[in-house]
């Protein structure tokens, strides 16, 4: 079983390989096309295909959090303090 799964992910690497020598390649061929300057289309040429990467939990002084709902909760919350002026009072151990 081990030999089978050893197998496959040397398969996987070399897919995995193979797609990041195929990217540079059109990487190289698109810079040139657009005349060597990294524009709009360029960027939106590497972009096509990427996900957004979620961020599925957070460990924080009080726990995890896991919720997609808490977690926004939670950044918003930091943020707001963050940039509150409270936060940045002179005597304030932020500050």
């Amino acid at each position: 079983m081990r030999d089978i799964l050893s197998n496959l992910q040397g398969k996987l690497a070399e897919v995995f390989q193979d797609s990041i020598e195929c990217n540079r390649h059109l990487s190289l061929a698109n810079w040139l096309e657009y005349r060597d300057t990294y524009s709009k289309a360029f960027f939106d040429f590497h972009r096509i295909g990427k996900k957004k990467a979620l961020l599925r939990e957070l460990e924080t002084e009080s726990g995890t959090i896991t919720s997609q709902n808490d977690l926004a909760q939670f950044i918003t919350d930091y943020y707001t303090r963050l940039y509150s002026s409270d936060a940045f009072a002179p005597g304030t151990a932020e500050a």
